[in-house]
């Protein structure tokens, strides 16, 4: 019975973030998580990177880091530069995806992926 219970709140969790006012909810966050973003971005270098930049980010919500990144790269860099936004939520997805086109960030893409599901391999 407890597994029962526990399924079922794992789904009811799943179903909150497929809400389509779940992005437009979140993004209030922002105001609070984005300055942590900002911090994120300068302390990696990325702005001072002279190489292309490939960037991944797990549970994206709607965009802070990508936000975050962008702004602190010059545009002349955004032609090498390739994000992966991602995240359990299309509806955080779709958002992080129309403000990249709003704001011109070339190599952004979006992909559904469960942040709790690890993709590295195990030593089986």
């Amino acid at each position: 019975m407890a597994q029962s219970t526990a399924s079922t709140q794992n789904d009811a969790w799943k179903d909150a973030w497929q809400d389509t006012s779940a992005a437009q909810k979140y993004a209030r966050g922002e105001l609070a998580t984005r300055h942590f973003a900002d911090i994120l971005v300068h302390k990696s270098g990325l702005a001072k990177a002279e190489n292309d930049i490939y960037a991944l980010d797990i549970a994206a919500g709607t965009g802070a880091v990508e936000a975050a990144i962008y702004e602190a790269l010059p545009k002349e860099k955004w032609g090498g530069t390739r994000v992966l936004a991602t995240d359990i939520s299309e509806p955080m997805l779709q958002w992080v995806k129309a403000r990249g086109e709003k704001e011109g960030w070339t190599g952004l893409e979006t992909q559904i992926v469960d942040g709790r599901v690890s993709l590295v391999p195990t030593n089986n």
